[in-house]
């Protein structure tokens, strides 16, 4: 074999070992609280793809550009021991990196943006605690959990170990909160699964599943109206609460698949019970707003929502379609909502288009 084949050979080898590298840390990413593993690479051989404006753009618009500017710019972390007196925009900021920057590392697998990322949770990790009975606002959180689903298993044991135990205090403060019977603990609920699977702590998934059955039955009616909208006497809420059961089905096709995701959604409990009956009730208010009209909050069980900028009027789908973006990866009827709100746009926002990558691929 003369040089020239010899050489060919030796680079075939390192680019075949480097190739092999990669492949094995993509997959110590998977799975995780973001894409399965399908939705993923579909979105990485559609950004190779020119013709592929919408995933390029939804890429680049809520992915790409955080990053780059977080290490470009050498941002650096602005942790609080917990959301009581802190800046809520400041901890958003922070949590939106975190995410970016776990999102980034997996399409590009480029070092400075895991060490970014890690400097940025072990901040948190340090110092942050979860508020006792504050669901609603600990929901700012998510995408940082989320994110550091992906990076968790790449991370060196030293520092995966201190950001587990950022996850396991907010854990013990979930399992701790007090049960209700409205989105507070549909919040609750979801909290625990993620941190469950997160963990892969079987106990906290066993929690989870044992207080899912318990809970929608009461949460959810066999007609498919909800405590939050009976309860607040708005659609408002009916979304909100809906949002969250959306979250707990991503966690379940990202970790069981969608077969099982799919088999949750339309699961009849007690009664008959079940969040597709919920999504499918709200439905003709989101595309029929002038057959099926609903004045909001007027006989709202809390009082201060009488003085919502909302209180008394009709309800506005278009104020909603945030929740029809996540559920929409679960039940495709769905696109009929999201044409009236979102019109040709896949990408408007980050979940709208996780959500069109299960269909458009």
């Amino acid at each position: 074999m003369n040089l020239i084949n010899r050489l060919a050979v030796v680079l075939f080898f390192s680019v075949s070992a480097a190739t092999m590298k990669s492949q094995e840390i993509v997959d110590q990413l998977f799975p995780n609280l973001v894409f399965t593993r399908s939705q993923f690479d579909s979105w990485k051989q559609a950004l190779s793809d020119e013709t592929q404006t919408a995933a390029y753009d939804a890429y680049t618009n809520h992915i790409r550009l955080l990053a780059l500017k977080t290490v470009r710019d050498e941002l650096v972390p602005a942790p609080v021991a917990s959301l009581t007196g802190a800046s809520t925009s400041l901890v958003d900021a922070d949590m939106k990196r975190m995410y970016a920057l776990s999102v980034y590392y997996a399409f590009t697998l480029n070092q400075v943006y895991l060490d970014k990322a890690k400097e940025y949770y072990l901040a948190w990790a340090a110092i942050n605690n979860a508020v006792k009975e504050n669901s609603p606002a600990e929901t700012i959180y998510t995408p940082a959990i989320e994110g550091y689903s992906i990076i968790r298993k790449v991370l060196d044991e030293a520092s995966r170990t201190t950001i587990d135990g950022w996850i396991r205090r907010r854990a013990t403060t979930a399992l701790a909160d007090r049960v209700r019977t409205n989105n507070w603990e549909t919040i609750r609920l979801q909290f625990i699964q993620y941190y469950g699977y997160v963990l892969n702590d079987q106990s906290l998934l066993t929690h989870f599943t044992n207080g899912l059955s318990t809970f929608i039955p009461i949460n959810i009616y066999p007609n498919g109206t909800t405590e939050d909208l009976l309860g607040r006497d708005a659609f408002a809420y009916h979304a909100y609460n809906l949002l969250f059961y959306a979250r707990m089905l991503k966690a379940e096709a990202c970790y069981k698949g969608f077969e099982s995701a799919d088999r949750l959604y339309a699961t009849e409990y007690k009664w008959g019970s079940s969040i597709k009956k919920a999504v499918d009730f709200w439905k003709p208010y989101i595309l029929y707003p002038e057959k099926y009209s609903h004045v909001e909050f007027v006989e709202t069980e809390w009082s201060p929502d009488q003085l919502r900028s909302d209180y008394n009027k009709p309800y506005n789908p278009g104020g909603t379609i945030y929740a029809v973006d996540e559920l929409y990866l679960f039940d495709k009827d769905l696109y009929e909502c999201i044409r009236k709100y979102r019109g040709a746009t896949y990408n408007a926002t980050l979940p709208l288009w996780l959500s069109a990558t299960r269909w458009l691929y």
